[in-house]
């Protein structure tokens, strides 16, 4: 039995004996009927004393009927965070179900068609948008060609508790309510709910000021400025080749606005959430640009672009939570091999990044990427990450440059490199975070001093950018670690300042040794935000039981420890189960899910056949082919590239030197997909690129050739 294994279920009993707390009400969210007990509890109210503890107590299990046999048979619920859920047993001579709910006390209400849906071996239903409290969960089996309900095979499940997200941290301060929910989990006023398949991305439909709407990143693009409501929910598995385009180049799908936040020209009150555990994105991820009020949750991303979720320019009050993020596509760099940045925030003011799980990412979150406050970082910026589970990452847990930064509750677990990092005048407060350490990982780090300078090669391993100050408090070690702090080493050569309570003031003589910047002591200022915190030891409990998806998704990986705590390269059998990823899902409501849109991913570099053969055509099977400097001498049979590749993008540059060229054998549709919407030559003749793409057909046996129209990254082609 691995470590990670033997750790896992003793934070399972940790987790029966102790509180998570929610708002004003806790559960462990009990699985499966059963003689739940009363166990009575204490959490941690606040803001400034830890000593503090409010009594609750752990409500008991959902409760399954016995049911006739023919009947619908529930084999599991359970109650998660303002969501609930419901499996099982496919009825035969149903043709489909209806599933409704109720809080108690309440009336029966029919979820909607898209939450229901079938798998091989069951089915399931997903309730989402609601408030916390006791809930009951009804299935009914329907039949005939009209769904006509059949209520003597009907099955209740009761007793079903549902907790509040944690709503905490930078991104509600002064009563914003990030995305289209309100602070009681329930839709705002007036919102849309758009549901998005593999099947309906290119043709789902929203009102938008006034007009409908017709495509996912199309309904996004008409949004810029607006403050409707509007959530989108994922429902199975979206595939980048399902989206009617993207409108970023980089990451995938772009949610963007008009203008800065600050300037009221911002998007806002959009959700994008997956349903259930199994609601993902594959083949790209998310651009976040000039927004406010947007929430991303609930959702798999896996096989990336370049970022999975990219926050950059003028963003404020955006929560980002409850995310699996896997690999994303290889980078030209070498640190790239996992993708580039998990979850990156530049640009981006009172945000809150929490619940998420990063599976071996190789660089999970970088903050700020500008040199002074008019780049757009700098004291005008305020995050929190919280209840993160870095699950073997490698490093940047965040890295961060100029911010102001609570780090609080986090689970860094077997981590190959380095915890949080501080630069450029930095101000952190790491606090009660559970580090399950290894012989090489470094906590906390601020460049040119401390254990930077102490272990680094030439003088350092973290980064030439002047330190940053980190406040240390209340965090739990479990393995061999180094830290140096004012307890054992020089005043300006610490790696954290480790406070001896949670309110004490940093003195301003513990400067940086280099740039001498000081803390600025923001957790004790007056106006900073109200939040509960959990030991150490009970944010790890409870990071591992919540972080990610519903029922931590549909994807898993029980890393081996001895193996992979200390190793910073991709692991083969995750890194094919990632790629490999398909869907599960047979039917979505009353439809039935088609041939190819259950398709894996796609990265970049996993193309098949020879290299640049001249003369060769296009093997069969070859249906898509990345230029991406990675790939360089391995493309397929029949396809020749020159030209240079993009150093910051990876992907070909069109230049006049720039040259693309296709043999196929049989007739086959081709569609080019570039960075923009621009001009590009296909035989000679300039055409456009409409949402970055042209598409033309090539006769069997002959030759497309792609050069210069206009200068941008020429990324992909698809072959038909």
């Amino acid at each position: 039995m691995s470590k990670k294994l033997i750790g896992r279920i003793l934070a399972v009993l940790l987790a029966s004996a102790s509180v998570f707390a929610f708002a004003a009400c806790d559960t462990d969210g009990g699985e499966t009927a059963g003689n739940g007990t009363e166990n009575t509890g204490t959490v941690d109210n606040g803001t400034t004393d830890n000593d503090k503890k409010d009594p609750v107590v752990k409500p008991d299990q959902p409760v399954i009927p016995t049911v006739p046999a023919g009947a619908v048979q529930i084999t599991k619920v359970a109650g998660d965070l303002e969501s609930a859920y419901a499996t099982w047993n496919k009825v035969d001579g149903a043709t489909g179900y209806n599933v409704y709910y109720k809080m108690d006390g309440g009336e029966f209400i029919k979820l909607d068609d898209p939450l229901v849906r079938e798998y091989k071996d069951y089915c399931r239903a997903d309730a989402v948008g609601l408030k916390a409290g006791k809930y009951t969960l009804k299935v009914v089996p329907t039949g005939g060609a009209d769904y006509t309900e059949d209520e003597s095979k009907a099955a209740t499940a009761t007793e079903i508790t549902v907790l509040a997200q944690d709503r905490s941290g930078y991104a509600f301060v002064n009563g914003n309510v990030p995305g289209a929910y309100n602070t009681d989990g329930t839709l705002k006023s007036g919102a849309q709910v758009v549901y998005v398949t593999a099947a309906n991305a290119k043709t789902v439909t929203a009102k938008v000021n006034g007009a409908e709407v017709a495509g996912f990143q199309s309904i996004l693009d008409a949004r810029k400025q607006s403050s409707e409501p509007l959530c989108f929910r994922i429902v199975g598995t979206v595939n980048r080749e399902d989206l009617d385009h993207i409108s970023s180049s980089a990451e995938g799908l772009q949610i963007k606005g008009m203008g800065a936040a600050s300037s009221g020209k911002a998007t806002s009150n959009i959700t994008v959430e997956g349903v259930g555990s199994d609601g993902t994105v594959n083949g790209f991820g998310f651009l976040i640009r000039y927004c406010k009020n947007v929430e991303l949750k609930n959702l798999g991303i896996v096989n990336f672009m370049d970022d999975g979720v990219s926050l950059d320019t003028g963003n404020s009050n955006i929560w980002v939570h409850n995310l699996d993020i896997f690999y994303g596509s290889p980078g030209g760099d070498s640190d790239q091999a996992k993708g580039d940045g998990s979850l990156d925030s530049k640009g981006t003011d009172y945000s809150t990044y929490s619940y998420n799980h990063f599976w071996d990412s190789g660089k999970s979150n970088l903050l700020g990427n500008g040199s002074s406050e008019s780049s757009g970082e700098g004291g005008v910026t305020h995050l929190s990450y919280h209840h993160n589970w870095y699950d073997h990452s490698d490093s940047r847990h965040p890295r961060i440059r100029i911010a102001t930064v609570h780090v609080y509750n986090n689970y860094f677990d077997g981590n190959s490199k380095y915890g949080v990092g501080v630069t450029m005048g930095a101000s952190a407060f790491v606090e009660n975070n559970y580090y399950r350490s290894t012989a090489k990982m470094k906590p906390m780090m601020s460049s040119l001093q401390g254990t930077d300078i102490a272990h680094g090669k030439d003088g350092q391993t973290f980064s030439g950018e002047a330190g940053g100050m980190i406040k240390a408090y209340g965090n739990t070690f479990d393995g061999k670690y180094e830290l140096l702090t004012q307890k054992n080493t020089d005043s300006d050569n610490i790696d954290c300042y480790e406070a001896a309570t949670r309110d004490e003031v940093v003195p301003s003589t513990y400067k940086t040794k280099s740039g001498a910047t000081t803390y600025n002591n923001f957790d004790t200022a007056s106006d900073f935000y109200s939040y509960e915190v959990d030991t150490a030891e009970e944010a790890k409990a409870k990071v591992e039981k919540y972080a990610g998806r519903v029922d931590g998704g549909d994807l898993k990986w029980d890393f081996d420890d001895a193996k992979e705590d200390s190793n910073y390269s991709i692991i083969p059998g995750l890194k094919s189960a990632v790629t490999g990823y398909k869907p599960t899902v047979v039917k979505i409501g009353k439809t039935v899910v088609g041939s190819g849109t259950t398709t894996g991913g796609t990265t970049g570099g996993d193309t098949t056949g020879g290299g640049d053969t001249t003369g060769s055509t296009v093997p069969e099977g070859v249906s898509k082919v990345e230029f991406k400097s990675a790939n360089a001498g391995k493309y397929p049979a029949g396809i020749t590239v020159t030209g240079n590749y993009n150093s910051k993008t990876g992907y070909l540059k069109m230049e006049s030197s720039t040259t693309v060229t296709v043999k196929v054998d049989k007739d086959t549709v081709v569609t080019v997909h570039a960075d923009t919407d621009a001009r590009i030559k296909i035989n000679g003749t300039n055409m456009t690129l409409s949402g970055g793409e042209c598409t033309v057909t090539v006769k069997a046996g002959g030759t497309l050739t792609i050069t210069k129209g206009d200068q941008m990254d020429l990324q992909y082609i698809l072959l038909n």
